[in-house]
């Protein structure tokens, strides 16, 4: 016979209720952006999406804090995204000046995606999404060609399954 842990099941699903109270933002870009958006969404392991613009260079440091992020820019129209993998210790990061960027922020422990590493390999990485998976090119073009917070969220969304799907 199998045994199913209640226990266990339910620590989980506790610890993922107490995620999603929990705000889950990096306090530093927030701090050193000219202006910061955020809307909560909950589902499909996204805790919420962000957008943020930089006027100035500045090093901001990324918290640990077991997320995983997708951020999209659209610098000098070369349209681009990062897997940013969680930071095990407090690690500098170079924002570039004048850029929008728009960020999916997935719960820890939440990301899954059909990527061509190990999802150990992306911690504490920054890693081009174009480059892990080759269905991306698309959703990067639309969501950076898009200006409005909700509409780069929509395409996200409208995108997600068939980019993020681990069937082929």
């Amino acid at each position: 016979m199998i045994y199913f842990d209640h226990t266990l099941a339910k620590k989980k699903e506790m610890l993922l209720m107490d995620w999603k109270n929990m705000s889950l933002i990096q306090p530093f870009f927030v701090m050193n952006s000219e202006y910061y958006l955020k809307k909560k969404f909950g589902y499909y392991g996204i805790s919420h999406f962000y957008k943020f613009y930089k006027r100035d260079k500045m090093s901001t440091i990324a918290v640990p804090d077991g997320c995983v992020d997708v951020i999209f820019t659209n610098e000098k129209d070369r349209p681009e995204a990062y897997i940013c993998g969680t930071e095990i210790k407090g690690n500098w990061s170079i924002l570039k000046p004048g850029v929008d960027y728009f960020g999916v922020r997935f719960y820890p422990g939440q990301f899954s995606a059909n990527i061509s590493v190990p999802i150990k390999e992306i911690v504490g990485q920054q890693l081009s999404l174009s480059m892990l998976m080759e269905k991306s090119k698309s959703l990067i073009e639309e969501v950076t060609a898009a200006s409005a917070f909700e509409k780069q969220i929509h395409i996200f969304l409208k995108n997600r399954f068939r980019v993020y799907s681990k069937r082929k």
